[in-house]
């Protein structure tokens, strides 16, 4: 009976599972997508930068692009009326 998997076979199979292009989902950005591949299935995206750069905006951008997408939007900043004025 085997408790733990070798790191060896994680490491393999994380990387034939981020190979995988129709596990990933594109974001609507080309700088970003090219870079990333888009967002894995079942992946969470942080983005964080200081006050006042814009990443709202840019939040409610990728949502609206992914709109086919479920989705989870959470911000510690804002109140969700003015989240949703911005959509």
């Amino acid at each position: 009976m085997q408790y733990a998997t070798p790191l060896y076979e994680t490491v393999e199979s994380h990387r034939a599972w981020a190979q995988t292009q129709d596990a990933r989902i594109p974001i609507g950005f080309p700088m970003f997508d090219s870079r990333t591949g888009g967002i894995a299935l079942g992946e969470m995206l942080m983005f964080l930068a200081r006050s006042g750069v814009g990443k709202t905006a840019w939040a409610c951008n990728v949502s609206a692009n992914l709109r086919r997408v479920p989705q989870v939007f959470f911000s510690l900043e804002m109140q969700g009326r003015y989240i949703a004025s911005r959509i």
